[in-house]
């Protein structure tokens, strides 16, 4: 369904990791994907959402549940997500009777079944008309690439819950390759990585703070001290890793990206590969900024690899510029 020509109230960026609701003047909301329920004679209600509810992650007790209802830019608990969108939509909106009408931004290897979902949540959360659009076109729009003209540009995506590689001309994605590799998998990668090595039980806050803080795509010999329970007898532990233990445990996940730029760059026509020449890739997406992980792309393609400033927010950006222009909004929903 298109928009009409006075295009539309919000825009939704729902990861697995961060939803953001955009209007025209910039982020209404920003919080973390995930909802704390607690079970009732009622049934499951909502009792935090947001950072609130991450903060409870691994910590909750037996009768709360603590989700994150999208992976993968899919959507995994239908009510969890139509509770999050309903939270996230009243905290902009008020409680304004008048419904938004939204775009919402959809990876581009969502199958039918996942976009129907997707329509079908942000409806039942109130939305009164919805719009997909590829979230890479709304990247490449954030991070003022020439996606509208007949040029080619490589924009690497890595997000919460997949990376897409894409080579985008004149609005549209050309080529496009997607792997289940995000910063998800990357905190699980780390948390099991210690398991195994050091007999060390992560938490999956601790493993994305291992990740934030010093994660690496390249190595180092930094030392730094990690704390969790020991996997023998359950007690508190202490053990020191360097930047090469992590580039260790991220490795595999790194190689994935790798072969997924790769492969997207050998089927990209001989002309959009010009242009990609002259002008490089970009990066975007918060995982995008596992430190070295540029210079490691840069090394296996010869191309030079850009991070945007804050590439997390590379879609909310595009999608402000999408809501204030009617005529490119029509061009890039559906």
């Amino acid at each position: 369904m298109a928009l009409g020509l006075r295009g539309a109230d919000v825009a939704l960026d729902l990861g697995s990791s961060t939803v953001r609701l955009v209007g025209s003047e910039g982020v209404l909301v920003e919080q973390p994907s995930v909802v704390a329920l607690a079970r009732t004679a009622r049934g499951e209600e909502v009792i935090a959402w947001g950072g609130k509810a991450r903060d409870m992650w691994g910590r909750a007790a037996p009768n709360l549940r603590v989700v994150r209802p999208v992976e993968a830019g899919a959507v995994a608990d239908f009510q969890a997500t139509e509770h999050l969108l309903q939270l996230v939509f009243r905290q902009a909106l008020g409680r304004s009777l008048r419904k938004p009408r939204v775009v919402v931004a959809v990876p581009p290897h969502c199958t039918p079944v996942e976009r129907r979902a997707m329509l079908e949540s942000v409806r039942a959360a109130g939305a009164r008309e919805v719009s997909l659009a590829s979230s890479p076109v709304l990247a490449a729009l954030g991070a003022e690439l020439p996606a509208t003209e007949a040029r080619g540009s490589l924009l690497l995506q890595v997000g919460g819950g997949r990376t897409t590689c894409a080579v985008l001309s004149l609005a549209g994605l050309v080529i496009h390759h997607t792997e289940a590799v995000g910063g998800v998998s990357m905190d699980a990668a780390i948390a099991r990585w210690m398991q195994r090595e050091h007999g060390l039980i992560l938490g999956a806050r601790s493993a994305e703070a291992l990740k934030l803080h010093h994660g690496t795509a390249e190595g180092g010999a930094v030392r730094m001290s990690v704390r969790g329970r020991d996997v023998t007898n359950g007690g508190p532990r202490e053990v020191a890793v360097s930047g090469d233990d992590l580039a260790e445990a991220l490795a595999p996940l790194v190689g994935h990206i790798r072969a997924t730029v790769l492969r997207t760059l050998a089927a990209t026509p001989p002309e959009l590969s010009g242009d990609i020449i002259e002008v490089g890739a970009i990066l975007t997406g918060g995982a995008a900024q596992l430190r070295g992980l540029d210079r490691v792309l840069r090394d296996a393609t010869d191309l030079p690899f850009l991070l945007v400033d804050h590439p997390a927010n590379a879609v909310a950006r595009g999608a402000r510029t999408a809501l204030r222009d009617p005529e490119l909004l029509e061009r890039i929903t559906a």
